[in-house]
């Protein structure tokens, strides 16, 4: 097979790997039944312990994630999300469901 060919092939493979991997996009935002799947992460809603949505000084908003293992926590920039409004809402109404606190500093 010509060395032109094997590269080919193997630029192909390398694409579609990507194309895989990117599938979700890092700025959509997913809840399901068992997790709360956000860019790129899996989060199961058992171990989640308290959810915490708050405005940076610079006025970003944020959305931190504590476990009930004490992992570090993870926090989350909510900016770039299009749905952010609704992920919150959703967060919050799902708290009582899933026996994690949450709170929020904004108004």
């Amino acid at each position: 097979m010509p060395r032109w060919c094997m590269a080919h092939k193997n630029m192909i493979g390398f694409v579609f790997s990507i194309i895989l991997f990117w599938k979700k996009s890092p700025r959509e935002s997913v809840t399901e039944e068992t997790h709360l799947m956000f860019q790129k992460e899996s989060i199961p809603w058992k171990t989640i312990e308290r959810i915490y949505v708050k405005k940076s000084k610079l006025g970003t908003l944020y959305m931190s994630i504590y476990f009930r293992d004490e992992s570090a926590p993870r926090s989350f920039n909510l900016e770039q999300i299009p749905d952010k409004e609704d992920l919150i809402r959703y967060v919050e109404a799902y708290a009582p469901l899933k026996g994690y606190d949450f709170a929020s500093d904004i108004t």
